[in-house]
């Protein structure tokens, strides 16, 4: 699979988006788990794979965590130090491959809060334990060529995961505070990096960005690092939201509330000050919300929505252009009658390539869709509970059929967690939970959480299998 070195953040598809988290740090997951018993369902598959060593084919060379030059500001003190770095996919998601291994957390049986609006557990750490202890999970190391699972390391984290290629980096809690850990990939190092939360890691050069809220300044804090070094630090004082991370800078939102503009900056590991690559007006929101960064080779991208009311309806949709390093250099960019027949603005996605009678991922410029190429959903009860697929923008495929009945749910209700595409596969957490109406807030339905389930489908074999299962009590 060609993989395109670009970064995508999608923050939301659905309309109504209930958290008002798109400019706080939430997420931690939990459940009892048992690796050792995790049921994996393989036979031929994993006995035709052939032994590689030391997943050699996915180490890259850099010197001093970018190419063969000390560049942007990033640089180590011994110019001829080779870094050897794992190749990288998928970083920042719940699945993240590291050369020939897989990781992902699997949640301690007190890690995440009991009751979830919608379902949406891992959205939902149990910030309110009183013994850390209760926060306990295990990062899981998966073996991609015999499917073998081991516990990694012991966490007390929640999120997405982060790699650089040499380094894990997770979210942890710690008491009334989060802070970043990193643990090599061999596990023999081990510390804190930073107070806050890990936001964007470039596995090419090592740069991870790290952000916290500064109470007494009231402002927000970027921090750059780069193989647990510390680099620098930048103070937003207006509304600020992440965008993403390169081999040697960071993006992020401003938004002016009194204006109604939004700003794209470029924070670069050589300057003191962020540059301002274009501002958008027009806004008379309460909210703004990022919904995608995208970079490409000819620029990089942003999706903005205005939202409003208690539900944070979508009102209306900006799409952007900024070229990086050139300040004020932004273009918007027409959604070419995406919205035009619907009575409420819908949230495009941008992606690479373009789609006219065939989907060419290869071919020069962008496309608007409602569902991205590689999207992964487990289909609701109407739909059968199969497991689908986006080969092309906007079009499902069924390729797994039944697949809901088939993890033992029954005829509880189930809420998909994560589904991510990752080295050719599927990678999905299933949840299984039952209605708590005594929580709901107005409209919005709680569900308790009875089980997780953490599933692999194999593309070749059209076989499932089971990473783990957590019971919940």
């Amino acid at each position: 699979m060609n993989l395109k070195k670009i970064k995508l953040l999608i923050v939301g598809i659905s309309v109504v988006i209930l958290s008002v988290g798109c400019q706080k740090d939430t997420g931690n997951e939990s459940g009892q788990r048992n690796v050792d018993d995790a049921v994996t369902q393989v036979s031929e598959t994993a006995e035709s794979v052939t032994d590689s060593s030391m997943e050699s084919q996915d180490v890259t060379e850099t010197s001093n965590g970018i190419s063969d030059e000390t560049s942007n500001g990033i640089s180590n003190e011994n110019s001829d130090e080779i870094i050897q770095r794992l190749e990288v996919e998928n970083n920042g998601g719940y699945f993240v491959r590291c050369g020939n291994s897989m990781y992902y957390r699997l949640q301690g049986q007190k890690s995440l809060k009991s009751n979830a609006l919608w379902g949406e557990f891992l959205k939902n750490p149990n910030f309110d334990a009183t013994d850390i202890s209760d926060l306990e999970s295990e990062i899981v190391k998966l073996d991609l060529n015999t499917l073998e699972t081991e516990v990694f390391i012991a966490d007390t984290g929640y999120g997405p995961l982060f790699c650089d290629g040499r380094y894990l980096y997770m979210n942890e809690i710690e008491g009334d505070d989060t802070y970043v850990k990193y643990v090599s990939l061999d596990g023999k190092e081990e510390g804190k990096l930073a107070h806050g939360t890990v936001k964007g890691c470039d596995e090419e050069s090592g740069l991870v960005a790290v952000t916290r809220f500064d109470s007494d300044k009231n402002a927000s804090v970027i921090s750059l690092y780069q193989n647990t070094e510390f680099l620098k630090e930048y103070e937003v004082s207006d509304g600020f939201e992440y965008a993403g991370v390169s081999s040697d800078s960071v993006f992020f939102m401003s938004y002016n509330y009194e204006e109604g503009s939004a700003s794209c900056y470029q924070l670069s590991t050589d300057k003191d000050e962020p540059v301002c690559l274009g501002t958008l007006d027009g806004f008379d929101a309460y909210y703004l919300c990022l919904e995608q960064f995208l970079q490409t080779d000819d620029g990089d991208y942003f999706v903005l929505s205005q939202r409003e009311g208690t539900g944070m309806f979508v009102s209306q949709v900006m799409i952007a252009k900024v070229y990086p390093g050139v300040e004020d250099g932004l273009e918007t960019v027409p959604d070419n009658g995406f919205n035009d027949l619907n009575e409420e603005p819908m949230i495009p996605i941008i992606y690479e390539g373009k789609y006219d009678e065939e989907y060419d991922p290869e071919a020069e410029g962008i496309g608007l869709c409602n569902v991205a190429p590689h999207t992964v959903l487990v289909g609701s009860e109407y739909e059968g509970g199969d497991l689908l697929f986006t080969y092309e923008p906007d079009a499902y495929t069924e390729v797994n059929l039944y697949f809901v009945e088939n993890l033992g749910f029954g005829d509880s209700d189930y809420f998909q967690q994560a589904g991510e595409y990752v080295d050719g596969d599927i990678y999905v957490i299933v949840a299984k939970g039952h209605r708590t109406p005594e929580e709901d807030i107005g409209w919005r339905e709680s569900y308790g959480i009875d089980c997780l389930k953490y599933v692999k489908y194999d593309f070749e074999s059209d076989q499932v299998i089971e990473l783990g299962t957590v019971e919940f009590e």
